[in-house]
């Protein structure tokens, strides 16, 4: 997660000057992170800024897939989540929706999805967990005819 934020200088006195602050947070919790930015001014005094919370709700890591390429299986692990609500779409390259399914419990084992159907091509998996926002994933689909 990428944060960056504007924040003036003031030394002595109030600047119009603008000072660009990037940071990435390599290894965030799940759950609200809180983060703050520290000014420290000539004088050695500091100020910081307003604690923002970002919420980190899925672990990119816990949702993976495969094989990928696929052929005429795909096998998610979802385990992390056993038990929550999901949804997995997957879309192909124009964005149309192939496929949805609802679990209305993740279960412990994987989830197979059938592709016998599908083309070879590029297509989207997203996935859902309970409340969370969608999580993409690419996987190509690469048939031996």
């Amino acid at each position: 997660m990428v944060i960056s934020t504007v924040f003036s200088f003031l030394n002595q006195e109030f600047t119009q000057n603008a000072a660009y602050f990037k940071g990435v947070d390599e290894a965030p919790e799940l759950g609200d992170n809180f983060y703050r930015l520290k000014q420290e001014f000539e004088d050695s005094t500091a100020e910081y800024s307003e604690v923002r919370a970002v919420k980190f709700g899925i672990d990119l890591n816990a949702i993976s897939f495969f094989p990928n390429p696929a052929q005429n299986e795909l096998f998610l692990n979802l385990s992390e989540y056993q038990g929550k609500q999901a949804t997995i779409i997957i879309s192909n390259k124009y964005g149309q929706i192939m496929e949805q399914i609802d679990l209305s419990e993740i279960p412990a084992e994987l989830v197979k999805v059938n592709l016998s159907s599908y083309q070879n091509g590029l297509y989207f998996v997203r996935t859902k967990i309970a409340r969370s926002k969608f999580v993409g994933q690419k996987v190509f689909i690469s048939k031996m005819y």
